[in-house]
């Protein structure tokens, strides 16, 4: 995703792969609503080439969309199915927040504000009771203390699961891995 601080607009570029070599062109149904109130940004039908990368992809418009930001993490709900002929033969879900970064100065800006990062590391695995098999329950868990601490930026040394990312990402906290 990405967004237009000028006027408050998103726009997304979809990349999907597909892992039979023999389908070329395919047709996808893609649609993008708000977690908050359910309201629909996007619905739309896109028959798609696969590209020399192996991959299908397309870019389209929003409209309004509402900045994630940390006190506020706005999310929104995709859906992409894929279609064989007129049946669903795939179909893949999760969410995603429109937010822009970058540095001015010596600053980290969000959404065109400067912001601070106060955070901590995380060291996910480190409960004797679960060892690496940490239970949903208790990863989200970890992450709302995270949030209950104002932490806004936590970092890994390893790559997390989506119970982890997705918790961190609808509580307003960044994730470094």
């Amino acid at each position: 995703p990405t967004l237009s601080l000028a006027d408050s607009t998103g726009a997304c570029h979809l990349s999907l792969r597909l892992w039979e070599p023999s389908v070329t062109t395919a047709t996808f149904l893609v649609r993008l609503r708000s977690k908050h109130d359910g309201r629909v940004l996007y619905e739309g039908r896109h028959r798609l080439r696969r590209t020399l990368g192996g991959t299908f992809e397309t870019d389209f418009s929003c409209g309004r969309v509402e900045p994630w930001h940390f006190d506020h993490p706005a999310l929104y709900a995709f859906e992409v199915s894929v279609l064989d002929g007129r049946r669903l033969s795939d179909t893949t879900r999760g969410h995603i927040g429109f937010r822009q970064f970058g540095i001015r100065g010596n600053r980290f800006v969000l959404n065109g504000e400067p912001v601070r990062l106060p955070g901590v590391e995380t060291m996910p695995g480190s409960n004797p009771d679960y060892g690496m098999a940490e239970p949903r329950d208790y990863v989200v868990g970890s992450a709302r203390m995270l949030k209950d601490l104002n932490c806004t930026v936590t970092r890994f040394h390893w790559f997390q699961g989506d119970d982890m990312l997705n918790a961190l990402d609808s509580l307003g906290i960044l994730a470094q891995q």
